[in-house]
């Protein structure tokens, strides 16, 4: 009873922050113990976790460290002194500040991280990610903020996808950057360094005809004498 009693105490510090940080519409859900994501390893019960393992309404808190073993969908990761390992497998982000790095670790391996149908920002931790793209189709006309200070990397052999479509282009704001630079098709615009804004090509367009000779007899005229 007190070995649990003190694994709750050394917790507060975690969920504390999380209950400063985290919008109270969303479940609060904490790992209290080391393991799989998919594992009996997070606090359920009233104001926790909406299911175990977390759901798409769950805002989650890594303490001790966890290995992703299933692809996720939840609101936010708030890495609070914890760390996430991605694994192989895709996490979707649904809040606009998408994770916050606490003093935490996270670790990207060849994983991959989608932003969901939304305005997103990256506002106060660096990251280095091996895949990172929109969750499409895109709905409407989006937003990536990188706020100053902030690089967001992208791991040897990843690929960045974050382009938008000629109807609804994505707009970079923000003065942080990315590295190595990277082009982003169908982009309204870009403030953020390393970022190549190609501007959206117009789908009212129509192309030219092209004519060859079988298209129409050749009409020959004699010559005057």
């Amino acid at each position: 009873m007190f070995k649990q009693f003190l694994k709750y105490i050394l917790l507060l510090p975690a969920i504390l922050s999380v209950l400063l940080t985290s919008p109270q519409v969303h479940a609060i859900c904490i790992n209290t113990a080391g393991g799989n994501w998919s594992g009996t390893i997070w606090l359920t019960g009233v104001g926790n976790c909406s299911t175990s393992p977390p759901g798409s309404a769950d805002n989650v808190t890594i303490f001790p460290p966890v290995t992703l073993d299933q692809p996720v969908t939840v609101n936010q990761i708030h890495l609070s002194l914890g760390t996430l390992n991605a694994s192989t497998f895709t996490i979707t982000l649904t809040a606009t500040e998408t994770i916050i790095n606490a003093g935490g670790t996270f670790n990207a391996d060849t994983g991959t991280v989608k932003l969901n149908d939304a305005d997103h920002s990256f506002s106060t931790s660096n990251f280095t990610f091996y895949n990172l793209q929109w969750e499409t189709p895109l709905t409407a006309p989006r937003t990536l903020t990188i706020n100053t200070g902030v690089t967001i990397t992208k791991a040897t052999g990843g690929t960045f996808n974050l382009d938008g479509t000629p109807t609804n282009p994505v707009t970079f704001a923000g003065t942080g950057s990315v590295s190595p630079t990277i082009t982003v098709n169908n982009c309204a615009a870009s403030t953020v360094t390393g970022i190549t804004c190609n501007l959206p090509i117009g789908n009212n367009l129509v192309s030219a005809p092209i004519f060859s000779l079988k298209d129409k007899p050749a009409i020959f005229s004699e010559e005057v004498k």
